[in-house]
This record gives structure tokens, C-alpha cells and sequence, in this order.
């Protein structure tokens, strides 16, 4: 009867991890959308606003709602970090002081978009409404 319940309990955290993992698919391509917004507009506008505006459009895209759109300007941000922490573990192979700042800078910068990305992103949900 415990092997049971400890099993049932196992079934629970597998479905809420299917659920965590549907909800980052979810939320993932309009975050990879907003990055491209955010880089396009960028090249024009001064970066912020763009990552802003990104985040935005990922918030009304995603179709979560103001929880959905803080996530998915989050997620924008995280995601625009990598290819920076990519760069600095290349880097500090080589020069292990200059891949500690590529790090630094790379992290950052996930702070200052993943806030404005969720500025955004929050604004876009609002707008875009929960399905």
C-alpha cells in the first residue's frame, strides 16, 4: 500500500513537469521572436526600447496573460544571455581574466533585458489576454 501511494505521488511530479515543460515550449518561441524584434529594432532604436518593444510583442503573442507575459520577458532575457556565457567559457580557455568579464557583462546583461523584457512582456499580456 506505501509502494502505492509513493508511486501515484511519482506519476504527480511527472505530470507537472510535462505541464512546466508545455508551458516553456509555449513560451519559447515567442521569446525567440521578441530576441529578433529586439535585435532588428535595435540596429534603429537605442536597445532598451527594443528589448521593451520585444518583450511586448512576445507578452501578447504568448497568450498568457500578465503571468504568461512576465515569463515569457524573462525568458527573453535568459535566453538573450547565452550566446555571452558561450562566449566566455570559449574565451576563458584561452584568456581566463577576459572570460570572467564576457561572463560578467553576459549576466549583466540577462538582468537588464530579462527586467526590461518583463516590462514588456507584462504590458503584452495585458493587452493579449490568457486563452
Amino acid at each position: 500500500m506505501g509502494n502505492m501511494s509513493a508511486g501515484v505521488g511519482r506519476d504527480d511530479i511527472n505530470t507537472s513537469n510535462e505541464k512546466g515543460v508545455k508551458k516553456m515550449a509555449k513560451y519559447f518561441w515567442p521569446a525567440i521572436i521578441g530576441i529578433l524584434v529586439a535585435i532588428v529594432l535595435g540596429i534603429f532604436i537605442t536597445p532598451l526600447i527594443s528589448v521593451i518593444i520585444g518583450g511586448f510583442i512576445a507578452g501578447i503573442m504568448c497568450k498568457g496573460g500578465i503571468g504568461g507575459g512576465a515569463g515569457v520577458g524573462f525568458l527573453l532575457g535568459v535566453i538573450s544571455a547565452i550566446p555571452f556565457f558561450i562566449l566566455a567559457g570559449v574565451i576563458a580557455t584561452i584568456v581566463p581574466f577576459a572570460g570572467a568579464i564576457i561572463g560578467g557583462l553576459g549576466a549583466g546583461l540577462m538582468v537588464v533585458t530579462g527586467m526590461l523584457g518583463l516590462v514588456g512582456g507584462v504590458i503584452g499580456g495585458l493587452i493579449g489576454g490568457k486563452e
